[in-house]
């Protein structure tokens, strides 16, 4: 072995020997305490992480839910995805109904939300759009060919239209 790495090592050795031991804990209540109050502080930062991240979620409204809705089903119209198409304006169509008209449009079938709204007179005259409407998206979630594109135009249309109408209160 070197005799200058030997001395270094007989020099470090000696470094370790002087350094003290740590202190004895004499006191396990202070102990206890410290754990507590860690354990305190990460519950209190874990209970300010979800109020703040519950904070971030607004409430949607309905017309901002079906703008999305058809801003999707544009994008799939574009995508040539049919079916998603279908499955989002019929969304969007469903929820402007549930808040305009106060029917509980996502729990009935096409044909009695239509019944339903013919009940109403301020939805009636509307009626046999929305049923063009829900039947060129059935036929484009099911049978893509069978929905030229031009009708699928004039179904978006129609969906918009709805949309920019104005709101009515439910009745």
């Amino acid at each position: 072995m070197n005799p200058d790495a030997s001395s270094k090592l007989d020099a470090l050795a000696a470094e370790l020997r002087d350094v003290p031991a740590p202190l004895p804990v004499t006191d396990w209540a202070t102990v206890a305490w410290t754990a507590a109050a860690i354990a305190l502080a990460l519950v209190a930062l874990v209970f300010v992480a979800r109020v703040l991240r519950r904070r971030g979620r607004r409430p949607v409204s309905p017309e901002a839910a079906a703008r999305a809705a058809l801003a999707a089903a544009e994008a799939d119209a574009l995508a040539g995805d049919l079916p998603a198409w279908g499955a989002h304006v019929a969304t969007a169509v469903r929820v402007l109904l549930s808040a305009r008209a106060g029917v509980a449009a996502d729990r009935r079938t096409s044909d009695e939300l239509l019944a339903a709204l013919r009940e109403q007179p301020s939805w009636r005259d509307r009626v046999p759009t929305l049923a063009r409407i829900f039947d060129a998206c059935d036929r484009a979630r099911f049978g893509a060919a069978l929905l030229p594109r031009d009708e699928r135009a004039q179904v978006h249309a129609a969906a918009v239209e709805l949309l920019q109408a104005p709101t009515e209160s439910p009745a």
